[in-house]
């Protein structure tokens, strides 16, 4: 008896071994491609996987001036790839496969922020739009991501192309292409929506959890506005009905359902919809990566946490004369901004008369960040690179830019004949790999780690000199 229960016990453990190093090889083989190698179309459907299950919460409303929601649903659906439609690219840095994704009972929502909704049109639009799942990653070294991106199109676009929309791709969009893309997550909260004309992105409208009387921020230097409001979509979705008496089949329709009040603030962005994931980071559905880590500390960022953003513009240029703006209407305090590696900029703080800490720069690889809380909210323009992980928000740089406007009473130009702070000297020595500018009273100037004064570039007026600022 006691030989024939260790024989079972042995048969046990050899089929256990088997049955593990079965399944240790099925995961092996499903991720060899979406991690080691470049990623194909056969590694992104391994990695999705042949029906993925989705979940989505739905609220409606009752009316238009009700924006309190009646009805909350939580349901799983089914989202099925065609995969034999799926096309591979290569875009900004990105490794993309985008394919066709038709979700199980699937609702289309048909923005017009522009004006107030048709719904003449809105049925017809829905009809045309259609959902795409991309799944993404930065290089090799990188695990994969994914976003489900829907094409919503304007009716005049549709017209002139048939009613077919589908010749668009995140990569390629028609040079006449007018209408939305919607991002979502994989749980299907709205990420945020792009408005694109002409086959260029024109605005970009971000989910917004503040309150919508806040109706505007204006920026110190560019006097943009940020506007935020609440808008309410129409959501269609296709309900089937039969088969009916006789045999026939029965028929599909596109039916208006309901609608969703949501905010959303317009940013007034104008980069093209050329990554994959606009705004960047991670999908935050868990199975997202990106090349900074989740276990980010306080303690791994300069001199602690950095905070929003004051002001963002397009261009150097802009930001210079910004940035110099902001000291001015501050009681001649100094100001410190970041150019992106994208060539844009942000306006990070108001230090003292004579200076002060910058906190929230991060260097990973040799790349520097610019980083904050996303408690704060995300930015307000779209950045190339932008990692959403660890809580933060994550902005490649390519130089800081501080202002020495106590040159506007001192009868100095803040360069010339001027000795480095200890907090200047550090951060050109800790943050060796980037560029390091002064902007003074008619002058521009650098400093770089081991010299103890900064060296002036230019006189002349700001925004001449502007055009000498760069990585």
């Amino acid at each position: 008896m006691l030989k024939n229960k260790y024989t079972y016990v042995i048969v046990l453990l050899i089929a256990v071994f088997i049955v593990y190093s079965c399944r240790k090889q099925d995961l092996t083989d499903t991720n060899v491609d979406a991690v080691q190698n470049d990623l194909t179309i056969d590694g992104a459907k391994s990695y999705i996987g042949k029906n993925p299950k989705l979940s989505s919460e739905m609220s409606f409303n009752s009316s238009p001036t009700n924006k309190v929601p009646l009805t909350k649903v939580q349901r799983s659906q089914k989202g099925f790839p065609l995969w034999n439609r799926a096309k591979r690219y290569d875009v900004n840095g990105f490794q993309v496969v985008e394919v066709p994704f038709v979700i199980e009972n699937g609702v289309t929502s048909v923005y017009n922020f522009s004006s107030g909704n048709n719904p003449d049109s809105g049925s017809v639009r829905a009809k045309a739009s259609f959902s795409r799942l991309l799944i993404f990653r930065k290089g090799i070294a990188d695990t994969l991501n994914k976003t489900i991106v829907t094409y919503i199109p304007d009716l005049v676009y549709l017209r002139k192309h048939h009613y077919d929309a589908s010749s668009n791709w995140i990569n390629k969009l028609d040079k006449d292409f007018s209408g939305y893309i919607e991002y979502k997550t994989w749980s299907q909260q709205i990420k945020y929506v792009l408005r694109v004309e002409d086959g260029k992105v024109k605005k970009r409208y971000n989910v917004s959890s503040s309150d919508p009387s806040i109706n505007a921020r204006t920026s110190a230097g560019s006097m943009q506005t940020m506007s935020c409001t609440t808008v309410c979509v129409p959501e269609y979705q296709i309900i089937c009905a039969g088969p009916v008496e006789g045999g026939s089949g029965g028929s599909c329709e596109q039916v208006l359902i309901g609608e969703t009040c949501t905010t959303y603030c317009d940013d007034g962005g104008d980069n093209p919809p050329t990554d994959p994931n606009p705004g960047g980071g991670g999908t935050g559905d868990g199975g997202g990566s990106s090349s900074i880590g989740d276990n980010v500390t306080v303690l791994d960022l300069y001199n602690g946490e950095g905070v929003k953003p004051i002001d963002e513009y397009p261009d150097k240029c802009s930001g210079a004369v910004g940035l110099w703006s902001l000291s001015t209407s501050n009681q001649n305090r100094e100001s410190f901004g970041v150019l992106t590696t994208d060539g844009q900029f942000m306006a990070i703080a108001v230090l003292g008369s004579t200076g002060g800490e910058i906190s929230g720069l991060y260097m990973l690889n040799n790349t520097a960040y610019y980083s904050y809380p996303d408690t704060e909210g995300p930015p307000s323009r779209l950045y190339t690179g932008l990692e959403h992980k660890s809580g933060r928000y994550f902005i490649p740089i390519a130089a800081t830019v501080h202002t020495h406007s106590p040159c506007i009473t001192d009868g100095t130009n803040g360069i010339s004949n001027m000795i480095l702070s200890n907090g200047d000297q550090n951060l050109a020595s800790v943050y060796n790999t980037i560029s390091h500018y002064i902007i003074g009273c008619d002058a521009l100037g650098s400093f770089v780690a081991g010299n103890s004064s900064p060296i002036l570039l230019q006189s002349g007026a700001l925004s001449a000199t502007c055009s000498l600022i760069s990585p």
